[in-house]
């Protein structure tokens, strides 16, 4: 995804100056066709093939996608339940992890990182970068951090834990918007400063991929039981979707009609209220094995205390 954006920007980098703007967005098409192409390879879920009597196949699924043998074992010897019903999701601690995971997504979105990455080139353009290719320029570099930075998250998600990336994440990203929007707010702000302007961009998009981009959706895909963990996912993921399309369609306003200092104090609140969230709702789950967190939930332990021993 991250990897897209970056490709995206640089796209738009290369047709700034040019009358065939027309195929910037014919290019959007090669990507969908690679992905299709790649689909074909790609083994189906063991779980769902275990969920259809398919153990052989699941096994040798899990295998290919290098699942710990303990595991694979733990799997065999599981007894599969039937897929779960809708209902299933909104009673009891379901209903509870549910409200956790779909709150991840809320703040994900809410944090402003959607209209920051769609609209940077408007935004440095509004701080006083004067030409539009200067502005789409500082955007793709915004795109690299964004990228590496979800790259490197992927290296220590399971060394340092997701606790400690969500909460100094978003402690960052709130930072970073908070001076942000103070700065904007000053009247001697200038095009002087556009270098502290990209720098608490720059610092926020790092914070946000190393926390809010990657742990949503792992910590969402461990914390439903099995049965619905489809169903689960799936809204979960649904509301990620619509509050983007909410950001897409008002960021642009709540600058023009707020003023960018506002508008990114405003999302700085929204990140602390996700730092404080984050604190009291979302549980350590690394090192633990789905079972493990499922057999929690069974047995009655609060959302925040799922990943404990």
């Amino acid at each position: 995804m991250t990897l897209g954006i970056l490709c995206a920007y640089l796209v738009n980098l290369a047709f700034t100056e040019s009358a065939l703007w027309r195929w910037m967005f014919a290019l959007g098409a090669f990507p969908g066709m690679v992905l299709l192409a790649a689909l074909w390879p790609l083994p189906e879920s063991p779980r769902w093939l275990q969920m259809k009597g398919r153990n052989e196949e699941a096994r040798k699924a899990m295998v290919r996608l290098q699942v710990d043998p303990d595991e694979i074992d733990e799997a065999d010897s599981a007894e599969v339940p039937e897929n779960g019903r809708w209902s299933e999701l909104f009673g009891g601690t379901t209903r509870v992890v549910l409200m956790m995971a779909a709150g991840l997504f809320l703040f994900q979105n809410l944090s402003g990182i959607d209209g920051i990455l769609y609209y940077a080139p408007q935004i440095f353009l509004s701080v006083g970068v004067s030409a539009q290719t200067g502005a789409i320029l500082a955007t793709v570099g915004l795109g690299a951090v964004n990228m590496l930075a979800t790259v490197g998250a992927m290296f220590v998600v399971d060394r340092l834990g997701r606790r400690p990336l969500l909460i100094a994440g978003l402690f960052s990203m709130s930072l970073s918007l908070a001076v942000l929007g103070a700065m904007l707010l000053h009247p001697a702000v200038s095009a002087g400063e556009d270098l502290v302007t990209l720098g608490c961009l720059a610092l926020f998009v790092l914070a946000f991929a190393f926390s809010m981009r990657p742990l949503p959706y792992v910590l969402a895909s461990e914390v439903f039981p099995l049965q619905i963990r489809a169903r689960g996912m799936s809204l979960a993921t649904a509301t990620s979707w619509l509050l983007n399309v909410f950001v897409a369609l008002t960021f642009l306003s709540l600058l023009e009609f707020a003023g960018t200092g506002v508008a990114f104090l405003i999302y700085a609140g929204v990140c602390l209220a996700g730092l404080v969230f984050s604190w009291f709702f979302v549980p350590e789950t690394r090192e633990r094995s789905l079972a493990h967190i499922e057999a929690n939930l069974r047995a009655g332990r609060s959302v925040r205390r799922l990943g404990d021993v």
